[in-house]
């Protein structure tokens, strides 16, 4: 940080993997950092880590079930005769889907993927694996099957929420509105069971009708409700901001009362006087107004990508950060104590998404095979790979002196 002369008195906030090297009490990063400056600051755990943590409540059977959709998964391409054979079973059996997905054990939520494509090849791949006379009891086992199906349903639903936190942009308080949005969906999905109904679970609704299974709704609610918890339990220190991180998108309805100022270094009495006056000026009352509309805008076009699962278009759309911070730095500075706070909050990571990116670019540009690479130049490439700047080709190539035997 003194390298890049990063000023310490402008860090409001900090968001951590949750890791002790970064959260030790004595010598993590933020104990030391804390000793730096002589400001409060805020701290808090990504959101995209606590909502995979959540998610991580399942009983060791349900992760049993995981496990070993794995091991077929990878146990049938690892070898290419069988990866051959299967693929042309399936196709002979017109299945909708003529391969599987090859899965490593990297990230939990990850492997939803794997348990979205392997239902619609459950029964082909159980009777091509019987041929070759490889058997695993637990395919014909009814609770195992039913905890599967379960599986397959709820990791969709966590993954269409880990879509949504993740990328670049994304500003922190509509990531703590998914959050809680899901935490509500959870409330719906316990009674779903009570009632043995299924309607938020449709691989396990058709395993019931076409097997005229009998479910155990008490096992599966009580799942739900370990995780609700967990989501209750998680994001306090978001949700006692929440009043707070609001203000950069509507300040127009926002209160002092609930307002936290310790962090940002804020004038109240000032920044009390210029909300007033701000809500009573009509040209930045509508200013917000029209702010409001442009983020309306923006979410209907997220929400119809995503019901399209049409994930990689939503990197496209303008940044909703962006949008926010063109409508507060065209207000006039002699509202400081109000663009003070919102350019504040506009700077907290909700996630270290980016962080993790960045290192992942890395790890892929810094290959076995490419061992020659200096830093110089990996820092080049990082910077191609990672930079949000398209360059006008066109304007540049014209610029640019032709070869004087042109």
């Amino acid at each position: 940080m003194d390298k890049h002369h990063i000023p310490l008195n402008k860090i409001v906030s900090i968001s951590t993997d949750g890791a002790k090297n970064m959260t030790g009490v004595r010598k993590g990063f933020v104990a030391i950092l804390k000793e730096k400056i002589n400001h409060e600051i805020l701290v808090y755990h990504c959101i995209v880590h606590q909502e995979a943590l959540c998610a991580q409540t399942f009983p060791s059977e349900i992760y049993k079930v995981m496990e070993l959709v794995i091991t077929i998964v990878n146990s049938i391409l690892a070898k290419a005769l069988n990866h051959r054979q299967l693929k042309e079973f399936l196709l002979e059996m017109e299945s909708e889907y003529a391969d599987l997905l090859l899965h490593n054990k990297v990230r939990w939520l990850s492997r939803g993927n794997v348990l979205k494509r392997f239902p619609t090849l459950f029964p082909k791949t159980k009777a091509s694996l019987l041929e070759k006379g490889v058997h695993y009891p637990e395919l014909t086992d009814e609770q195992w099957i039913q905890n599967f199906y379960f599986m397959v349903d709820i990791t969709s639903h966590l993954n269409q929420l880990n879509r949504k936190l993740q990328g670049k942009g994304n500003l922190i308080f509509s990531m703590l509105e998914e959050v809680i949005t899901f935490e509500n969906k959870l409330s719906i999905f316990a009674p779903d069971f009570e009632r043995e109904t299924l309607f938020h679970f449709p691989s396990l609704l058709k395993h019931r009708q076409q097997n005229n299974s009998s479910i155990d709704k008490h096992h599966f609610k009580t799942i739900i409700l370990h995780m609700k918890q967990a989501f209750l339990n998680r994001f306090r220190e978001f949700k006692n901001s929440r009043a707070t991180l609001a203000f950069v998108k509507n300040p127009l309805d926002t209160t002092i009362a609930e307002l936290k100022f310790s962090p940002f270094d804020i004038d109240i009495g000032s920044f009390e006087i210029q909300l007033l006056d701000l809500k009573n000026r009509e040209i930045w009352r509508s200013k917000f107004e029209r702010l409001c509309v442009e983020l309306e805008i923006l979410e209907k076009k997220k929400c119809d990508l995503s019901s399209q699962y049409k994930w990689s278009a939503l990197n496209d759309l303008e940044k909703e950060d962006m949008i926010i911070f063109n409508a507060w730095n065209s207000i006039p500075n002699s509202y400081d104590q109000l663009k003070k706070l919102a350019f504040a909050i506009l700077s907290f990571f909700g996630s270290t998404y980016i962080c993790e990116q960045s290192f992942s670019s890395m790890n892929i540009i810094k290959s076995k095979l490419r061992n020659r690479l200096i830093d110089e130049n990996l820092e080049s490439c990082l910077k191609l790979k990672t930079t949000t700047y398209n360059p006008y080709l066109l304007k540049l190539s014209k610029e640019m002196q032709a070869h004087c035997s042109h």
